[in-house]
């Protein structure tokens, strides 16, 4: 989905995190760090700003899409 060449700005890559789970409804950390070229520690805190403002929910090693958060 990214082209690992360039780097994007924390909020492009946020949105397209966002996207792939909304498409696969499921993403590992590990596929997350392969597709963006960055660390883990940087996927998590992706993932924990998503979780806070977007509808996923975060897992043991990944996150999921959630329709509704409750």
């Amino acid at each position: 989905m990214t082209d690992t060449k360039n780097k994007l700005f924390t909020e492009e890559r946020r949105e397209q995190i966002a996207a792939l789970l909304y498409q696969q409804q499921r993403i590992t950390v590990d596929e997350l760090c392969r597709c963006f070229a960055v660390s883990e520690v940087t996927i998590r805190k992706d993932l924990t700003w998503l979780e806070k403002n977007k509808n996923i929910l975060r897992t043991h090693g990944g996150a999921l899409w959630v329709a509704h958060k409750t």
